[in-house]
């Protein structure tokens, strides 16, 4: 659970979604606030997603091939009075330099405004049996 900086908690969880030993090593970055999520980023070579008119301010319409990632500025619209939504329907690509885990972390931290420490986490490595 995220704190503030004075220590409170936030409600928002970070979640780093990885598989163990994958050559091309995809993952993606997650900020969920109660269950829902807030910011997603998709760190793979092969993946893609559609933005599908009517898109908000500053998103573009159509196919976004390779990492992108869904931030709360495009997506914080969808809201309800029962809260956040429960999909991200809107993404933009990332930039080139985030590619490699350490990169990505740093990356979305800052974006999403999350104070790290020096220590980041590991890419996980393959298990032995």
């Amino acid at each position: 659970m995220l704190e503030t900086a004075e220590g409170a908690p936030t409600g928002l969880k970070w979640i780093i979604d990885a598989e163990p030993g994958w050559s091309d090593q995809p993952f993606s970055i997650h900020l969920v606030y109660m269950s829902h999520p807030i910011w997603r980023a998709e760190i793979k070579k092969r993946c893609s997603h559609v933005n599908k008119p009517p898109v908000p301010t500053g998103c573009d319409v159509g196919l976004i091939e390779g990492p992108h990632h869904h931030p709360w500025q495009l997506n914080r619209h969808l809201c309800k009075l029962d809260g956040p939504p429960q999909q991200l329907k809107f993404a933009a690509p990332l930039p080139p330099q985030v590619v490699k885990f350490e990169n990505a972390i740093r990356w979305f931290a800052a974006a999403a405004r999350i104070a790290i420490d020096f220590e980041l986490p590991h890419y996980p490595t393959k298990g032995l049996l």
